[in-house]
């Protein structure tokens, strides 16, 4: 008897766990795994919830397909989603953390009082938000809003607008027209995002910090460090865990409600009864979900583990031993001795550049490409995200700029650090010349003589080239385009105006700061960067352009109005001096005592490139001028990274080598030439082959990709006769005649910088 009896206590002991589990499981079965299953059995079928499961018909993957590559609201409305929700999360998270650090270390005193403050947002319901929200920034000059910044804007002082400077002079379009509705547009959606959700998350941040350790802190303060170094890297390590859930939550809540996918699911299912397309847009939206969450968590806890530890590596299958040892080795070797470049000659060479001109160079290429196709049109939603990207990558442009700021400099620096004179002026106006000039002059000479065959109606075709010729075409709306069958020659002019700026800037270094020292020249630059964009939105509120045949609908001339005066050489003289920046941060870094490791360089850089490609995507404007920095190409903040990922590639090795393949180096070796003529060639296959191969004229993705190859090789062609017939030997003979005036002059410039 009692052996029975302690065999049924052992028993309760055991079993006791599972049965106070129980009601957990069930509740997790019954409302999130079952409804999950239910959604993946509905998705392959049509079904009407009207006339119940007998109703049913089994489809296979037909609504799979349907949404995939036919339906058309789809992918608008997830892109909109996730584009609310990677830029209203970064901007709430970025906001709320520090928030939340100086409330509990320099406000704990009315901590509680500004925590109220900042969670009412969040007890407001999203309609009365959105409501109250549409009445302030309404579209009318009248609306609350655009009324206050107006005001500002077009204040007047001696008949001058000071503040346009900051301010809009004409009213937002906060919104755009839904039907007879209005639905907030991009911005206002991320904005109203914020400012609901930013006092939830700094109330958790709060929460997270009530468990700080005061001693981590009083250590850092110890060690010198001030308020923003104890945030980045005390503070922020201890929140990761907090970082996690709050980001976890955003990340759904984002996709539930932000962007307008959920309504599209509600739409298909309750309003036309497809239950088994919304379903698949469901069993889409829960894996995108589980995806970006795992992505979280990598990201913010290294490597995910249910623990929030790292996992400890447990051996590798004998599947996974055979797949690494004799496919996939072989492989990676085999493709790194194919692509490997061979060793640099110097060990001043710049490691990466080459790599990164050639990302310039295909970067604009795609963009004047893709132009020509109606993607919405041409392509399902799954591969509009590339297209889209594909519009943005005019931005490559930009890229340019940050090169040959950097590549220029470094001559400068190098002899500025070592406590030398400055670089032979003429030498680096001679090695200049031979680069740009002769393979500019010639592409604008036959585009000159075509044109005028091609498009005899273009107006003031000689002046225009003849202000080409002499690269100051910049300077007017009427010369900003020197060829109307070349568009991209509008950036020669501006390159060689940054081209005579760089020694203005460089040179007065020399005499303000005898001693070199690096923190100096450091704020000088800094100083240097503040003055261009001030001089930039200085010469946008002086020298506005009228509004009489303004607009791309009146050819070049009119777009270049559109254009100017935000394309001046202020801002595109900040790209070159960021690149600057870059090639100063290189050339002090190498002289440190301290020796470089290059797998400190290899995260960053990644990370540089990935945030670069971001920028590009979400913060792309296409032609047109960015609204958040009123310059074009994300203006200073694309540059800034570009010139980051320069400094961080250049002592990585194994990216480093990646970007700096054989077949990029290649394509770097042709890019200008690449540059200056694959526009023409893409122009007169519009002409005198395909008048559809104009902007957003293909309807047809493959007889798109036809053209395109077309366009790819007769450029590839053109820049290599430019490259081996006129570039190269100029640059040879600059060479030979420097070489001959003075003997160390020839090594001033190195050959990779031209």
């Amino acid at each position: 008897m009692r052996s029975t009896l302690r065999r049924l206590l052992a028993a309760r002991r055991r079993y006791a766990p599972f049965i106070f589990l129980l009601p957990t499981v069930l509740i997790v079965l019954a409302f999130q795994i079952a409804p999950v299953l239910f959604a993946f059995i509905i998705s392959v079928m049509r079904w009407d919830a009207v006339e119940g499961m007998a109703a049913a018909q089994f489809t296979g993957l037909d609504n799979y397909v349907w949404v995939f590559l036919e339906d058309e609201w789809f992918g608008a409305t997830l892109g909109s989603t996730l584009w609310t929700l990677v830029v209203s999360g970064a901007l709430i998270h970025l906001t709320a953390i520090p928030m939340a650090f100086f409330i509990q270390t320099r406000l704990k005193r009315y901590r509680n009082t500004l925590l109220t403050v900042y969670f009412l947002p969040f007890l407001v319901s999203a309609i009365i938000l959105q409501f109250s929200f549409s009445i302030l920034f309404g579209n009318s000059p009248e609306a609350p809003v655009n009324a206050l910044l107006l005001a500002i804007g077009n204040f007047q002082l001696l008949g001058i607008k000071p503040f346009a400077l900051f301010f809009p002079t004409e009213p937002i379009a906060w919104a755009f027209p839904m039907g007879p509705y209005l639905a907030p547009g991009p911005w206002l959606s991320v904005l109203l995002v914020w400012w609901h959700y930013i006092g939830w998350n700094v109330l958790l941040y709060v929460a997270a910090l009530q468990s700080y350790p005061k001693d981590h802190s009083e250590a850092a303060r110890m060690d010198g460090a001030n308020a923003f170094q104890e945030l980045i890297h005390v503070t922020i390590p201890h929140l990761r865990p907090m970082i996690f859930f709050a980001s976890t939550l955003t990340v759904v809540i984002g996709i539930t409600e932000a962007g307008g996918v959920a309504d599209y699911m509600f739409y298909l299912s309750f309003s036309q009864g497809d239950f088994g397309a919304a379903c698949v847009i469901g069993v889409i939206l829960f894996l995108l979900t589980q995806a970006i969450v795992w992505g979280v968590w990598a990201f913010i806890c290294q490597r995910p583990a249910l623990s929030m530890e790292p996992v400890v590596d447990t051996p590798p299958s004998r599947l996974a031993t055979l797949w690494r040892t004799h496919i996939w080795r072989p492989a990676r070797s085999l493709a790194i001795r194919w692509l490997a470049s061979p060793p640099p000659k110097s060990a001043e060479h710049l490691r990466g550049f080459d790599g990164m001109r050639a990302i310039a160079c295909l970067a604009v290429l795609a963009h004047h490409l893709g132009q020509r196709l109606l993607g919405y049109a041409a392509l399902p939603w799954l591969f509009l995200p590339a297209w889209s990207l594909s519009i943005n990558l005019n931005i490559g442009v930009s890229l340019f700029f940050v090169l040959s700021g950097a590549l220029l400099s470094m001559p400068f620096w190098n002899r500025y650090l070592d406590h030398q004179s400055p670089p032979d002026l003429l030498g680096y106006v001679a090695r200049r010349a031979a680069r740009i000039a002769p393979g500019y002059w010639v592409a604008l000479l036959v585009c000159f003589i075509v044109a005028g065959y091609a498009l005899p109606e273009t107006k003031y075709a000689a002046e225009r080239s003849l202000a080409g010729f002499f690269f100051v075409s910049a300077f007017h709306y009427i010369s900003f385009f020197p060829s109307d069958l070349n568009g991209p020659f509008w950036s020669i002019s501006l390159e060689v105006i940054c081209y005579a700026l760089l020694p203005l800037l460089l040179l007065p270094a020399w005499r303000l700061i005898p001693d070199r020292d690096p923190a100096r020249t450091q704020k000088y630059l800094m100083w240097v960067l503040i003055g261009l964009q001030i001089a930039h939105f200085a010469i946008v509120a002086l020298f506005p352009t009228d509004a009489f045949e303004k607009g791309w609908q009146y050819g070049n001339i009119g777009g270049a109005k559109e254009w100017l005066p935000h394309r001046n050489p202020a801002t595109f003289m900040t790209m070159f001096m960021l690149g600057s920046y870059a090639s100063f941060a290189i050339a002090r870094r190498r002289r440190e005592p301290r020796a470089i490791v290059a797998e400190e360089f290899e995260r960053p850089g990644k990370w540089a490139l990935l945030w670069a490609l971001l920028v590009c995507f979400f913060l792309g404007s296409g032609g047109e001028i960015n609204p958040i920095s009123r310059q074009p190409y994300v203006t200073p903040l694309f540059p800034a990274i570009c010139a980051a990922a320069l400094y961080f590639i250049n002592f990585s090795d194994k990216l480093a080598a990646i970007v700096d393949n054989r077949l990029s180096r290649w394509i770097a070796k042709l890019s200008f030439g690449i540059y200056l003529w694959h526009f023409a060639v893409i122009e007169l296959i519009r002409i005198y082959i395909q008048p559809k191969f104009k902007f957003m004229g293909i309807t047809n993705f493959w007889v798109w990709a036809g053209y395109s190859a077309l366009v790819i090789a007769c450029s590839l062609i053109l820049a290599a006769l430019s490259w081996y017939l006129i570039e190269q030997p100029m640059l040879r003979g600059v060479q030979r005649w420097l070489a001959r005036r003075t003997p160390s002059s020839a090594a001033t410039i190195k050959p990779a910088s031209i």
